[in-house]
């Protein structure tokens, strides 16, 4: 999904939203907005991590943590629940 077409599709949802969900997505915009300022206040080997992590993330280099549990899970023998 392009850019343009990921605007339309939030302002889309953003005309027919009702208060909840706008007092959600501006408590997550409020929340994003200190989140950097949080991180500009980490040591700069932590902040040169978290944007190596976010790259990787969106490069798709993650797993989910399903499967990093299964591994764990054959690795050390623990029986799934």
């Amino acid at each position: 999904m392009t850019l343009s077409q990921r605007i339309h599709k939030i302002q889309s949802v953003l005309e027919t939203a009702d208060e909840s969900l706008l007092a959600r997505i501006e408590l997550l915009i409020e929340s994003d907005r200190r989140g950097s300022e949080e991180v500009e206040q980490l040591p700069e080997i932590a902040q040169k991590l978290i944007t190596q992590s976010l790259q990787e993330s969106k490069e798709g280099k993650v797993r989910s943590h399903d499967d990093v549990m299964a591994d764990v899970g054959t690795k050390y023998g623990v029986p799934k629940s």
